[in-house]
């Protein structure tokens, strides 16, 4: 039987003729798994990528701006949630990784992968101190995110009522659109 996709129980399934398995030093096969995950090159069906892998492959290869890839790897630094609570934690003081692990509860390579990702969209500065490196959180870093993504994005310096005047507005019972129709 040759081996190849075969309709089976659950749908299209691999089959591997005997002839095929791979052999131990006795000549029995080690294990039905080792040859379905490696089936044999020649005469296999090409695999085909999944849509979401052809829509990520599209979006690579489609010329990207540097501002605004700028801007993505702002916010996808703030789009995880543990990264979030290690940013709350770091907005209180330095902290050292230790201190960071302890508090969000992930591994310590974890911590470290989502600290790297916090530093290279410029959130948080580390440093060393003897064997401990103590993270602290670059404030400033959010307000020239805010003015330089105003900026690229063509907002201008208010491009709307601000937080204030919109709250006086809504609490007196003006919404923001009728502001400029309101005969008073």
């Amino acid at each position: 039987m040759p081996g190849g996709y075969a309709p089976g129980e659950y749908g299209l399934t691999w089959t591997i003729p005997a002839s095929r398995l791979p052999l131990t030093a006795m000549g029995a096969a080690r294990s039905i798994n080792d040859a379905l995950y490696k089936p044999p090159l020649i005469g296999s069906p090409p695999l085909s990528p999944s849509p979401a892998r052809i829509r990520s492959t599209l979006a690579t290869i489609v010329d990207q701006p540097d501002d605004l890839r700028e801007l993505r790897l702002f916010h996808k630094a703030l789009a995880d949630i543990n990264r979030l609570r290690i940013v709350r934690r770091l907005a209180v003081g330095h902290a050292t990784v230790r201190d960071l692990i302890e508090h969000v509860g992930l591994s310590q390579p974890l911590v470290s992968w989502h600290l790297g990702r916090l530093r290279a969209a410029g959130l948080v500065a580390t440093r060393r101190s003897g064997r401990e490196t103590v993270c602290s959180l670059r404030p400033e870093a959010f307000e020239l995110q805010v003015d330089r993504e105003r900026e690229l994005l063509g907002l201008g310096e208010h491009p709307g009522p601000r937080l204030d005047e919109h709250q006086r507005m809504t609490t007196a019972g003006v919404l923001p659109a009728q502001a400029g129709t309101a005969d008073a």
